[in-house]
């Protein structure tokens, strides 16, 4: 892959459209924003491994260097929206536990 995923856009307009397929292909920003276990994580992960296999069969360099990109984004984008909601988890935690002002 070789591309950094945290700049402002894709690489080229291809890595960009290979980026919105697998969005798509995942079912959506919801279900990327809906990413809050391991298993569902696991799931969704299958359908990204599933578009690797099939841009491996595109024969076709640019192509597959585009789809790693996308998912690769994609995948960066699940596993960041997984420790969101793990990190929220805990704040909800702490928050039952900490001593709060009454009254102000």
């Amino acid at each position: 892959m070789g591309h950094p995923l945290n700049d402002k856009f894709a690489p080229t307009p291809l890595h960009g459209a290979a980026y919105a397929v697998a969005i798509r292909e995942v079912g959506g920003i919801g279900e990327i924003a809906a990413c809050d276990s391991p298993g569902r994580y696991a799931q969704v992960r299958e359908k990204l491994d599933a578009l690797l296999v099939f841009a491996r069969g595109q024969d076709s360099p640019s192509v597959l260097a585009a789809y790693e990109y996308g998912v690769a984004k994609v995948d960066a984008d699940l596993l960041g929206r997984m420790e969101i909601i793990e990190n929220s988890r805990k704040v909800n935690a702490a928050l039952a536990t900490l001593p709060q002002p009454e009254g102000i």
